[in-house]
């Protein structure tokens, strides 16, 4: 329950936005469970929500153990890569197309999140996005 973003801090001190993690969305680094290793992301609560942490040697044991919930893990890691897949098409699309696309996926994404993430996710300034919505 609640809603997430997970972002990377540059060198310059400024935050990339990612991936959103709305309610039912699996969020998080799956090479650094796998691996079991530091991640160089962050991921912030931007609600009130509630979550699911599992430890990763408790992870694997529960793969091993619950053949029923490798494959729901694998169902999960499917949408998750076929997410980054189409955001990766996404960079060849001007801003426009790229918020009209965010806003058909979740359309209450704006009253939701503040605007400086949206265009962070989308690779834009924040004045682009307001331009964007003031044209919509």
């Amino acid at each position: 329950k609640g809603l997430f973003r997970y972002y990377k801090t540059n060198k310059e001190g400024e935050e990339h936005v990612t991936q959103f993690g709305f309610e039912d969305y699996w969020i998080g680094d799956a090479g650094s469970l796998t691996n079991n290793s530091m991640t160089n992301m962050t991921l912030q609560a931007l609600e009130d929500s509630t979550v699911m942490a599992i430890e990763a040697k408790d992870y694997r044991r529960i793969l091993v153990d619950c053949p029923g919930f490798s494959e729901f893990t694998r169902i999960k890691r499917d949408r998750a890569y076929n997410t980054v897949m189409e955001r990766s098409v996404d960079v060849n699309e001007n801003a426009e197309a790229r918020y009209a696309k965010l806003l058909k996926i979740y359309p209450d994404i704006s009253q939701r999140v503040a605007l400086y993430h949206i265009a962070s996710y989308l690779g834009i300034k924040p004045e682009s996005l307001s331009r964007i919505r003031k044209n919509l």
